[in-house]
């Protein structure tokens, strides 16, 4: 994966496959932020959120770090997907589909000591696969760097447009979101929505003809 993401590694660590993720310490940062709540609340670890294990620091000319989290041997939903060599029955794309909301869920929920958080950049490879136990395909929700949790002191950097433009909700394109967490979690779910499209279209992505970097005016004239 570091040849494809150049980032990204796949490793072993104390015996285990591991994947190895090196970004800017002000990415690494956030993500540990937004795991560091997680972590603390009951339920994280059998949730469908992707498991962190450790961090370690990164020599090379830029101060980085590295993320080591569980790996996921099936990739991420944009590559099953896009693999044309699988073959996902009706029964399989229900329970990935339920992991996902679930994972969804555990981050959206207002809880007692446990913030609603909002992920800001979904899509189907910020979504990896794996199995439970009784040999299902299972979905984990992974890259917490873009993540907003609502404690109360949002202010308007929180309007900046985080994530994948083909993913964006209208309004975030219009730049007409309101700073309230609500908002944020809608526009989740309008990103849930293509995400389902992608895996109700198996036969094709939903958005393999436009370029990862496409700009904001393009999808807005679309």
């Amino acid at each position: 994966m570091g040849d494809v993401w150049k980032s990204v590694f796949r490793g072993s660590y104390k015996g285990t496959e591991i994947v190895l993720k090196v970004a800017p310490s002000s990415h690494i940062l956030r993500e540990l932020a937004v795991f560091d709540i997680l972590s603390k609340y009951e339920g994280y670890l059998s949730s469908n959120i992707a498991k962190l294990l450790s961090v370690v620091s990164v020599s090379d000319s830029n101060w980085r770090f590295g993320l080591i989290g569980e790996y996921y041997p099936q990739g991420s939903l944009y590559d099953l997907l896009k693999d044309g060599r699988t073959m996902l029955q009706v029964d399989e794309l229900c329970h990935l589909v339920e992991s996902v909301v679930l994972g969804l869920v555990f981050l959206h929920e207002l809880r007692p000591n446990k913030p609603a958080i909002a992920h800001r950049n979904f899509k189907s490879s910020k979504i990896l696969v794996g199995r439970s136990e009784k040999g299902q395909l299972r979905a984990f929700l992974s890259d917490m760097s873009s993540a907003l949790v609502f404690n109360g002191c949002e202010d308007s950097r929180s309007r900046s447009k985080v994530g994948d433009c083909r993913y964006m909700a209208p309004e975030l394109l219009e730049g007409l979101v309101d700073v309230d967490y609500s908002a944020y979690l809608a526009i989740d779910m309008y990103a849930f929505s293509l995400v389902l499209w992608e895996v109700l279209s198996t036969a094709g992505l939903v958005f393999v003809y436009l370029s990862r970097t496409c700009v904001f005016s393009t999808i807005r004239e679309l």
